[in-house]
């Protein structure tokens, strides 16, 4: 795949050049590669280990370029390559075609520009990512009432890479907070097309990650997106995991103050996956509380899971709090959910994520009426 060149201008005013490498750049990519590798210790080869040649590396340019489902972006500053980016397909095997690597890399001196998340947003915008939709139904009437935006990573040939391959990734690197700026930009477009259309919306749900609250630039820049938003209050809805309470419990207080009195509900995702559930409960308001799918999976074979179940209900309730389960999957799981009162279901018993079509003629089905 072959991306045309375009000009950029980073946040301190430096102007680069981003284009797909072609076989001339050869020679400077294996030199950039040389010299990366020895200036961190997050390249997958060490320098003395780049020994590729330059004709090796003019094929490799070739096939990547030449591939449908591979991608590379370079970055260029007076000419001089600074920034690299890469989706690259594993195999052609039909078995693995849904497995790709993903990798960036910044030379020292242009780290700090804002170069990695430019490449990482770039990315993005060839539509590889693509925003799925689960439903969320009452566990009464089995209609939707609202849904969870999950990002699939969808390759040209109809291979999909699941978040839990490239997620950790991107959040170790910190380039996913680019990638939950686009899916919120996809659900509220997503949202706002309905709303055009004059069709019924209801709310759905994104998760953010531990990582959009580490710099105070993001969350502000995670604002403005919200104040782009022409949509009515309470659309989109916001969940948050434990592991953002262990690492970042003083930012997140404020952060969930403020998402609350704009009008937006705060979801507490995978309770009791993890040591702090009865902690955030504790100290922050949430609107919604959703049940870790490892609980719902023992209802059928453990009456301890069932006692918890029932008293995460009924303390939920007591809190002024709604409780999801996630992750249901027989009638046996739905049937004892439902006589123990909790609000709302998501699992594959009712459906699973859905790409855009599909979600849209399901809601034809069952949506619940206004």
């Amino acid at each position: 795949m072959i991306i045309p060149e375009t000009a950029v201008t980073l946040k301190d005013g430096t102007k680069v050049i981003l284009r797909s490498p072609q076989r001339r750049d050869a020679a400077q990519l294996n030199e950039y590669l040389r010299l990366t590798s020895g200036e961190t210790h997050y390249m997958v080869r060490y320098p003395e280990e780049c020994d590729r040649t330059l004709e090796a590396a003019q094929k490799r340019l070739w096939a990547v370029t030449d591939h449908e489902r591979s991608f590379m972006l370079a970055a260029f500053l007076d000419g001089e390559l600074v920034g690299n980016c890469g989706i690259n397909a594993m195999s052609d095997h039909f078995k693995m075609r849904h497995r790709a690597s993903l990798g960036i890399s910044i030379k020292k001196k242009a780290w700090g520009l804002g170069l990695g998340k430019l490449l990482m947003e770039k990315a993005l915008e060839q539509h590889q990512f693509q925003v799925y939709y689960q439903p969320v139904v009452s566990a009464k009437t089995g209609r939707v009432i609202s849904a969870e935006a999950l990002i699939r990573w969808k390759k040209p040939d109809r291979g999909i890479i699941s978040p839990d391959k490239f997620i950790p990734a991107l959040e170790k690197y910190g380039y996913v907070t680019a990638l939950d700026r686009y899916v919120l930009d996809e659900v509220a477009d997503y949202l706002r097309n309905r709303v055009d259309e004059e069709k019924q919306i209801i709310p759905i749900s994104v998760n953010l990650s531990r990582v959009d609250f580490y710099d105070k630039d993001e969350v502000d820049d995670f604002y403005k997106c919200l104040e782009k938003q022409i949509l009515p209050k309470g659309s989109i809805r916001y969940e948050i995991t434990e592991t953002s309470y262990t690492t970042l419990e003083e930012k997140l207080e404020s952060f969930i103050r403020d998402i609350r009195e704009r009008g937006h509900q705060i979801y507490l995702d995978d309770f009791g996956s993890g040591y702090s559930s009865f902690g955030m409960i504790q100290n922050y308001d949430f609107d919604v509380l959703k049940i870790d799918m490892s609980f719902i999976r023992q209802i059928e074979k453990n009456g301890k899971v069932r006692k918890i179940i029932r008293t995460i209900i009924s303390m939920c309730h007591d809190m002024g709090i709604e409780a999801v389960a996630e992750g249901v999957e027989t009638k046996e799981e739905l049937e004892f959910l439902r006589d123990n009162d909790c609000d709302y279901i998501q699992g594959y018993y009712f459906s699973r994520p859905l790409c855009y079509e599909d979600f849209e003629k399901y809601l034809e089905k069952n949506m619940c009426d206004e």
